[in-house]
């Protein structure tokens, strides 16, 4: 990665914390997003059986809690410096695995979601991913053979992003306007 697009990604950081602490009527936000996603998935029940999701934080869509009663749902934890793995969220406990506080599952045991709903400061149309910058989902990705779901808002949205090597796509992206095919 050259220094000059390790700065531009730290910059749209920066853009995109503000354009979501920013945003208007959130809440509102999160129920529409919610909908489209349950939509999403209840369209492909047969094909999921186990959905990677994640616990938002402050800045991230709220998924719906309802989906824990159509589906068996896996949250991510971390298993070593660089690597993290889902585990059956049936029993969640708060940590600081990730440098940030949030939840993760106290079961250890590995499991492989069918489906990830995955968190982002923003998508491209394309499919590219703007994360925190830790790398953990790109990792995890890139040996991954389920479908790849992003979520945002849709102000999270853009056109097009800067694309690294390691960057993994995904397939989908959700907001609480659209669901659009990469």
């Amino acid at each position: 990665m050259s220094v000059g697009a390790c700065v531009k990604k730290s910059e749209h950081r920066e853009r995109f914390k503000k354009v979501i602490s920013n945003l208007k009527g959130r809440s509102q936000k999160d129920v529409q997003l919610g909908e489209k996603l349950k939509s999403f998935l209840e369209k492909r029940k047969n094909e999921l059986n186990l959905i990677g999701l994640y616990h938002p934080l402050k800045d991230e869509p709220v998924w719906p809690s309802d989906l824990a009663s159509s589906f068996q749902i896996a949250y991510p934890f971390r298993i070593s410096t660089n690597t993290m793995a889902f585990a059956l969220a049936d029993k969640l406990e708060q940590s600081l695995e990730f440098e940030v506080r949030l939840k993760v599952p106290t079961s250890k045991a590995v499991l492989t979601p069918d489906v990830l709903i995955i968190p982002a400061l923003s998508f491209s149309r394309k499919g590219v991913r703007l994360g925190r910058g830790g790398g953990f989902y790109d990792r995890y990705l890139r040996a991954f053979n389920g479908l790849k779901v992003g979520v945002c808002y849709q102000d999270q949205f853009v056109e097009s992003l800067l694309q690294e090597d390691h960057d993994e796509l995904v397939e989908f992206v959700i907001t609480e306007e659209e669901i659009f095919s990469v």
